[in-house]
């Protein structure tokens, strides 16, 4: 269906995100064909992070998203390497990217929503993509892994 997002819903220990619900994004499959050369990525996932925020009284606060992973890639901004099992693609990342699709820098909180302080639901929207890192990718399981922490100030 047209405009669907594929839901991403973490459960960390706090209160205030879902719990409960499903946690894999699921890119759609890819071709060779859909890579020209390395730097070149395929359309993007749109995915979010639904939050459900208490009321904070008059007290707004911003949203901050950091988003860790064990495979980063060098110095590809938002890129993160293939996690190592049997038959895994090679000369792919994952780059995942906000809303406007500018790459997230891994490792440091970026501000992504402000909560005004009434009860509400903040959705943080975020995309990802495969991006082409060689020149002759290999096909193959193409799978990623991070932890997003949340925290307000």
């Amino acid at each position: 269906m047209a405009g669907d997002k594929s839901a991403l819903v973490v459960t960390p220990p706090l209160s205030w995100l879902d719990a409960g619900k499903e946690n894999i994004l699921r890119i759609v499959k890819r071709k060779g064909a859909d890579f020209s050369g390395s730097g070149t990525k395929t359309k993007s996932t749109p995915f979010y992070i639904v939050l459900n925020c208490p009321s904070a009284g008059d007290t707004a606060f911003n949203i901050y998203t950091q988003i860790d992973t064990t495979t980063p890639i060098g110095d590809l901004v938002g890129v993160i390497g293939l996690t190592p099992e049997p038959d895994v693609a090679q000369g792919i990342g994952i780059q995942l990217s906000d809303e406007a699709g500018k790459p997230i820098n891994l490792g440091t909180p970026v501000l992504m929503g402000r909560h005004a302080g009434a009860e509400s639901q903040q959705t943080i929207s975020l995309q990802a993509a495969y991006l082409q890192i060689s020149e002759k990718p290999t096909a193959g399981v193409a799978n990623g892994a991070v932890t997003f922490t949340m925290r307000h100030k």
